[in-house]
Order: C-alpha cells, then sequence, then structure tokens
C-alpha cells in the first residue's frame, strides 16, 4: 500500500485532481468503493455534486469527514461505539481541572470566557498528539500551566469513557489494519494537525491513500473581479444580494453560488436579508437558541427553579428543564434541538455534583448561546457561510465576499485559545500571522475557481462610529492587475431606482415609495409617520418635529403650585428638547463611547459636593482647617455611602478605579486649601451647610406678571462676613462658564445664585453681600462672586420668559458647544457627539486656510 501526494491549485485544480484520484483508484472499474475525505460534513455534498458534474456521474463513492472514516475504521475492527464528548462535558472537566491546578485559570474557572478559551486550547492542544501535549506541558510557564490543565480534563473524560476527535483518529490508526481495505482520496484545503497526519500515514500502511494538498497552491483569479466600496455593513448585504439577484436573474443556478463574510459580525444581518429576500439559500440563521422561546424558557427554568425541593444532580436538573421547555413552548421548532441540547446536561454526573446557581446558569446560558441554527439544506440554493466555509465547496459560477476590511480580513487575532504565539510557533501551532495568512488562501480559494466574483468592504463602523479602510489584501488584487472593475456602491435609493426588480423587502419597499409613496402612506402607518416627519422637515414653519408642541393638550406642562428647582428652569433654557426628554417624559441620559467606564458626571458632583459638606462641617467642629490625613478619611466615608458610586466604580479596571480617586483628592485637597485661604483674607466663616428650602412651596419668585412661582433648591454653603452680612457658595465641579460678569443670568442658563439670593433673604434674617460660584475641577482658584442685588432684580423677567416658553408647549434645540470633540454636546439633541466632530472639522478647516474662526455655531 502507498500514500500518494499532488499538490494543485485549489477551486477547479483541486476537484479535478481529486476526480482523477477516484477514476485512477477505481481502475475503470466504476463500482469500485472509494472514500474521500474531506473537512466537514456540509462540505461532503458541495464536493461530492462538484466531483459529480466534473466526472458526469458518481457511484461507490463516499465522501465524509474524517473522523467519521475513523469512526467507521473502529466499527469494522470490531470496536464497540465510542463516545464523543459534547461541549458541555468538556466545558465541565475543563473546569473542575482548572480548579483542581489553582492559580490564575483556577481563579477565573467560573468565568464562561475562560471556559470558552480553555475549549478552543484543548482542541488545539490535543490536535499535537500525546507526545506534543507532553511537549506543552513541559515547557512551563503560562502555556503550561493550560496544557497541564488541558491534559487533567483528558484524563478524566477517558475515566467515563469519553473521547476526543484526537484520540478518536488515534485509535483508529491503531486498528486501521483489522478494517477492510477501501482505498481513500483526501482532500487537505489547509495543512493537516500532527494528529491527522499520523492517522493517514497509519491508514497508508493497509490501503492506498491520495493526499491532494491545495494549502500551498494559489487559485488563479476569476475572469471577471469586481470590487465595490459599500457605505456600511447592512447595506453592503443589501448589494451583495443585488449582484446575486442579477446573477441568477441571467440564468446561473442558485446551487453555483457562493455567499461569504469574513466576520462572524455578518452573520445574522446576511440571515435576516436573505430571509426576507425569498432567494433559495441555506448555511447559519439569525441568532442562537438562547433567542428562541424554548431557549428562553429553559434558561428561566434553570435560573427561576420554584418552590420545589432543589436538583438532585444534573440529571434530574436537565429532566425538569426538558419538560419545562417543553411545556412552554410545544410546537416551536426549535423546541427539540434545546431539548436534545439540555439532555446532554445529565451526563455531567460523572464528573461531579451540581456547582453553585450562578455557575450552572451560566453553563446552560453559554450552551445555548453556541448552537446557531440551520437554515435550508445543504447543496439547495445559494452558499451562505463564513469565507472557510465557501472556500471549502469551491468551484463556483459566483462568488460574493463582504467584510474586505482592515480588521476583518486580516483579522488580526489569535481567536479565543490561551496560547500564545512564541506558544505556538514552539509546538507547531499556527500563530496569528499563520492564521491570517490562512484567511488569506481562503479568500483566494473561494474566487480562484470561480466564472465571477464580487468583493466588498464597508467603508464605515455602524457599531464604533468609525471609518474603515480596504484590506490590504483586495489592494494587492489591484496592484497586479487582476481586479477588472472597481466602484463606488449606490447608496440604497440610488440602487433600487436604477434597477427593474427588488431583491429584498426593503428593495421592495423603497420602489414602492418612489412609485407611489402616498397610497404606502395609506396602507403603512410607520411608512406614513416618516413622511409626515420628512416633510415637516422642509417647510420653514416650526412644526412639532422641530419642538413646537402648542397644538397638543398642555395641561400636563402647567408648573401650577409645584415647587420648580432651578435647574430644571435652567435646563429649559438651554435646551428646550432636553427638558423636555429629560423633566416632561422622564428619559435619563444615554451614556456612550469612554463614559461607559467609569461613573457618570453626576455621581462624580455628588461625590465632590458630599466631601466637602462633610469637610466642613467637621473643621467647623474642630476649630481648625483638617489636615490631608483627615481629608482623606472624610473623603472615603463620603464614598461608602454613596452605593451608585461604588457600583460604578466595580465596573472599572483596577488602574483607572486608583486613577480617579486620586484625581477626585486631589481637586478636594486644593479646593479646600484654596477656600481656607480665602476665608482668611476676607475673615468669613461657613456657618451653615447643604440648606434646603422650598419643599412645601413657601420659598417664591414673583414675575413682572404678578404670578409666583414656587422654586426648590439646595444652597451648598453659606458663610458670614464679620459685619453680618452673608455670602451664598455653590459648587461647580464642571468647568468654569464665560460670560458670567457680563450676563450674570446667562440669558437663563444661570438661576442658581438668584433663586438662592431670594430663598435666603426669606430663611436667614440677614442681608446677603454675595452669591459665588466655585468651581472645584480649578481647585477653587476661580471663584465668580456677584451682586446678589444684580440677581435679584434681573431673576424676574427672566424666569417669567422661560415658564411662557415651557407651558406654550415650545421645545426647540439648543445651541450646543464643546471643547472636546467626539464627546456628546447634548445627550439628547447629539448623544454620539456628531455636532463636536463637526465644529472641531470645521475649525481646522479654517485654521489651515489662515483664517480667524470668530464664532461657534454647529448647526
Amino acid at each position: 500500500m502507498a500514500l500518494r501526494t499532488v499538490t494543485p491549485a485549489p477551486g477547479a485544480a483541486a476537484i479535478a485532481a481529486v476526480a482523477a484520484a477516484v477514476r485512477a483508484t477505481q481502475q475503470g472499474d466504476g463500482l469500485r468503493a472509494v472514500h474521500v475525505v474531506v473537512r466537514a460534513e456540509d462540505s461532503a455534498v458541495l464536493v461530492r455534486r462538484a466531483l459529480a458534474r466534473r466526472l458526469g456521474g458518481l457511484a461507490a463513492v463516499e465522501v465524509l469527514p474524517l473522523d467519521r472514516l475513523a469512526r467507521g475504521v473502529l466499527a469494522a475492527a470490531g470496536v464497540e461505539r465510542v463516545g464523543a464528548a459534547p461541549r458541555p462535558v468538556l466545558a465541565a472537566a475543563l473546569r473542575r481541572a482548572a480548579l483542581a491546578a489553582g492559580g490564575p485559570l483556577g481563579a477565573s474557572a467560573d468565568q464562561q470566557f475562560t471556559l470558552d478559551a480553555l475549549v478552543a486550547s484543548y482542541q488545539e492542544l490535543t490536535s499535537l498528539g500525546e507526545t506534543g501535549l507532553g511537549v506543552a506541558r513541559a515547557r512551563g510557564g503560562f502555556g503550561g500551566a493550560v496544557a497541564d490543565v488541558v491534559h487533567g480534563a483528558r484524563r478524566r473524560l477517558v475515566d467515563h469513557g469519553w473521547v476526543d476527535d484526537a484520540a478518536l483518529l488515534t485509535r483508529a490508526g491503531a486498528r486501521a489494519g483489522s478494517a477492510p481495505t477501501t482505498p481513500v482520496v483526501v482532500l487537505w484545503a489547509e495543512a493537516p494537525t500532527p494528529v491527522e497526519r499520523a492517522a493517514l500515514h497509519a491508514l497508508a500502511e493497509h490501503r492506498d491513500v491520495t493526499v491532494v494538498d491545495t494549502s500551498t497552491g494559489v487559485a488563479p483569479g476569476p475572469a471577471a473581479l469586481a470590487v465595490r466600496a459599500v457605505s456600511d455593513p447592512d447595506e453592503e448585504v443589501r448589494d451583495a444580494l443585488r449582484a446575486i439577484d442579477a446573477a441568477l436573474a441571467a440564468g446561473v443556478p442558485a446551487e453555483h453560488v457562493g455567499l461569504a463574510w469574513t466576520s462572524e459580525s455578518y452573520r445574522r444581518t446576511v440571515a435576516e436579508q436573505l430571509g426576507a429576500s425569498g432567494l433559495p439559500w441555506h448555511g447559519p440563521g439569525a441568532g442562537t437558541l438562547l433567542e428562541t422561546a424554548p431557549g428562553r424558557a429553559a434558561l428561566t427554568a434553570v435560573e427561576e427553579p420554584g418552590d420545589g425541593p432543589p436538583p438532585a444532580g444534573w440529571r434530574d436538573l436537565a429532566s425538569r428543564v426538558a419538560a419545562a421547555t417543553v411545556a412552554a413552548a410545544p410546537d416551536d421548532p426549535s423546541t427539540p434541538a434545546v431539548v436534545r441540547l439540555v439532555s446532554q446536561l445529565g451526563a455531567l454526573d460523572l464528573l461531579g455534583p451540581l456547582p453553585s446557581a450562578a455557575t450552572v446558569a451560566s453553563a446552560v446560558r453559554a450552551e445555548l448561546a453556541a448552537v446557531l441554527p440551520r437554515h435550508g439544506t445543504v447543496g439547495r440554493g445559494v452558499t451562505v457561510g463564513s469565507l472557510r466555509r465557501v472556500a471549502d465547496g469551491a468551484p463556483w459560477s459566483v462568488v460574493v465576499v463582504v467584510g474586505l476590511a482592515e480588521g476583518l480580513a486580516p483579522a488580526g487575532a489569535g481567536g479565543a485559545s490561551l496560547l500564545s504565539d512564541t506558544d505556538r510557533d514552539a509546538l507547531g501551532l499556527p500563530t496569528t500571522a499563520e492564521q491570517d495568512a490562512r484567511q488569506h488562501r481562503r479568500l483566494l480559494a473561494a474566487i480562484g475557481g470561480a466564472g465571477a466574483a464580487t468583493l466588498s468592504w464597508p467603508q464605515a463602523d455602524l457599531r464604533r462610529t468609525t471609518r474603515r479602510s480596504r484590506s490590504r489584501w483586495v489592494d494587492q488584487l489591484v496592484e497586479e492587475g487582476r481586479v477588472t472593475e472597481q466602484a463606488l456602491a449606490p447608496s440604497s435609493w440610488g440602487a433600487v431606482a436604477r434597477r427593474t426588480t427588488s431583491a429584498t423587502a426593503a428593495d421592495h419597499r423603497l420602489r414602492a415609495a418612489m412609485a407611489e409613496p402616498a397610497r404606502l402612506a395609506d396602507t403603512d402607518g410607520v411608512f406614513a409617520a416618516g413622511l409626515r416627519a420628512l416633510t415637516a422637515r422642509h417647510v420653514a414653519a416650526l412644526t412639532a418635529f422641530d419642538g413646537d408642541l402648542s397644538g397638543e393638550d398642555l395641561a400636563p406642562l402647567r408648573l401650577g403650585d409645584r415647587p420648580v428647582a432651578p435647574t430644571q428652569l435652567e435646563q429649559a433654557a438651554t435646551c428646550g428638547r432636553s427638558y423636555f426628554t429629560r423633566v416632561v417624559l422622564g428619559v435619563g441620559d444615554h451614556r456612550v463611547g469612554d463614559e461607559l467606564a467609569g461613573p457618570d458626571p453626576g455621581t462624580n458632583g455628588s461625590l465632590v459636593h458630599e466631601v466637602l459638606d462633610r469637610a466642613i462641617k467637621h473643621e467647623r467642629t474642630l476649630g481648625r482647617p483638617l489636615t490631608r490625613a483627615e481629608v482623606v478619611t472624610q473623603f472615603d466615608a463620603a464614598m461608602a455611602a454613596m452605593p451608585e458610586l461604588l457600583a460604578q466604580l466595580l465596573h472599572m479596571p483596577v488602574l483607572l478605579r486608583e486613577n480617579h480617586h486620586r484625581t477626585y483628592l486631589a481637586r478636594v485637597w486644593q479646593a479646600l486649601d484654596t477656600d481656607v485661604a480665602h476665608r482668611a483674607a476676607t475673615g468669613r466663616v461657613p456657618i451653615d451647610e447643604e440648606v434646603r428650602f422650598g419643599r412645601n412651596g413657601d420659598v417664591q419668585v414673583t414675575l413682572p406678571s404678578g404670578r409666583r412661582l414656587a422654586v426648590k433648591g439646595v444652597i451648598d454653603r453659606v458663610d458670614r462676613f464679620p459685619d453680618g452680612r452673608l455670602a451664598l457658595v455653590d459648587y461647580k465641579t464642571g468647568p468654569p462658564a464665560t460670560g458670567v460678569k457680563a450676563d450674570p443670568l446667562g440669558g437663563g442658563a444661570r438661576l442658581q445664585l438668584a433663586i438662592y439670593a431670594v430663598a435666603a433673604q426669606q430663611h436667614f434674617d440677614a442681608p446677603i453681600a454675595t452669591v459665588e460660584y466655585r468651581y472645584v475641577r480649578d481647585g477653587n482658584r476661580r471663584v465668580d462672586e456677584l451682586s446678589a442685588a444684580a440677581h435679584t432684580e434681573l431673576l424676574g423677567p427672566v424666569v417669567e420668559a422661560i415658564v411662557d416658553t415651557i407651558e406654550r408647549g415650545v421645545f426647540v434645540p439648543g445651541v450646543h458647544h464643546t471643547t472636546q470633540p467626539g464627546r456628546p454636546t447634548c445627550y439628547v439633541c447629539d448623544p454620539h457627539g456628531l455636532l463636536a466632530r463637526v465644529h472641531a472639522r470645521r475649525t481646522r478647516t479654517l485654521e489651515r486656510a489662515g483664517l480667524v474662526v470668530i464664532g461657534r455655531d454647529d448647526d
């Protein structure tokens, strides 16, 4: 017997080489049995059909994966059924091995990310064989610790009768002499692992084995290769479906068309849009089992077990969850798959008792999320999937590949495995660079044998609101002259307008809207509302879509006798849309970007106010300024009294959490030092802090019309001068305001001090000398000290104008400015900071042109 190797290019040349090997092996006997080995089950159907087309028909040829061939060899040799460990069993064995090993892996063994990474590492290390796994354990370090955990889990599985793929191949190689000597033709699209190579050599000792290795070959380019730049991933998928629809309309069979993506982030979008298009296809569906009704019912049964006794073990838990799933969704097509997965959990009783409830729920959630639904039947309709799946099924008449942008192709990441590139290189596993090279070869293999191919890339990343650049692999194809067409894809509207057919449901709706928008508005309420909004935006008058609600029921907007906080009035004066959203509708702020990594500005401001309040009170008790150590004590006590702050800090990395502590402690130190010096120079003394007023409506502001508006609030601090007059202090944790001297009320944006002066005149039996803003961020070095009389004289007309605007129902957006491009200028009008970017770009353009930026108007 012998092992022969041929190395054609991938694609059509590879299928031709496999067909030639089959014919040579059969030696003119078309009924002689031959096994053709491919990578996966779904590839088997595609390769078999390609061979049948090449040879004009097939008989006695079975196309199957290597692991199924190994099971056949063992069965023919008389070996009883070999059980492969299900993923839940493998994950549980790895978890217990990690806990037993201790160290960083043991400390994080209950985290699902660690288990997923250990499963990936298990597959890689066991593919090296026993010798390779021993070398990995002997290396020491973190890689050696991972190998020890894999070794421990593997021994635990073997003790209970389970095997992995590597062990299965090893056993099949050892019993190859006891099985029938059916010839084998192997199609290698990628380099085999050490265990796979050893199994083939063992088979070759007893039968003829021909290896068609395309892992190093480069396929020729397609006859027509187009490159298209598309606005974003969603539109990119729509553009791809239009290209496929055009190919099908030209007579290309759907079975000869492949649609591949470079990143799993496209899976859901592709499945949803294909489902809406009506095109025949097969491949991964949208969502996971966790997102189905049976999946949610199963998880609920685990997380909320009810009032009965706790489950006696995994098997008991599995039966309860399966029963609850069937009862909740008996007719759902996903119910059998969920029950089948849950039933696998019963086998975990062999590995030990149930862990904590949280760990059990996390394990069930992870297993449900790992199972992807399938759509269609392999070989019927357009083949859809990852670049690897489509490359294994080549050649194609038409191939469309989406996601060819840097960061996606090449991906530049080594997957979820815990092994470093140093360990990979020493053990013979593919490094990150080699994985990228494999992805590149898959791309060339997918398009190499096609009659026509289209490569597209998204110009924008909608998840990060950033731009993407074209993949270097596409640039290389362009430089080599293999690209026959480059184009910028038109917008959705333009693409639909140029076509006579609709590839997707969205295209159909656009075509209907273009033809008869009024008719579509009569039958589609959502479209009708959008049409009204677009129409209103193009008229000169102020409409409800701009914030004019004067034609609506305004009774809920009447302020009435309810006390109003000055910050609410300031908000209405600054941005009517923000006031309507936050105060009238009660919708909170939407935090984005780096703000999710720590406490929000409001919580940080509350912390500073609490620390300063505690420090000043403690200072009055001691009769002297606080030392730095005493300030630290008050700072820690203030943090301990704010559970919402502690909860937000827990989500920050340790270094950022420590930096947050240092930053705000330093600000408080500087603020107190400056305050002590200022009080010493003026002779003023704090007499009260956190003075609340107006809760019962007893503090009112008289408006020019004679109306009395009840107000409420909290004065941060009250000081007394030596002559008995008072000073009101309001701490500000944001940046210093501008134009305070020229316009103390800021057009209604700064009403606090004036309202505080009115309240203090009623609360304290003493004249009010000054009202002050203290900017803590500036270390209290910036103090806006203004006359109380100047504030109160201007207060009435400004407040009445704001109240009148609110009660008339006019909530127009404000004019927002920022000095931090990319940060929100207003959480309601501009939650993603786009206006800030526009302003920054405008400013840079003018500065480069040598022009002076006189004003800022972010429109």
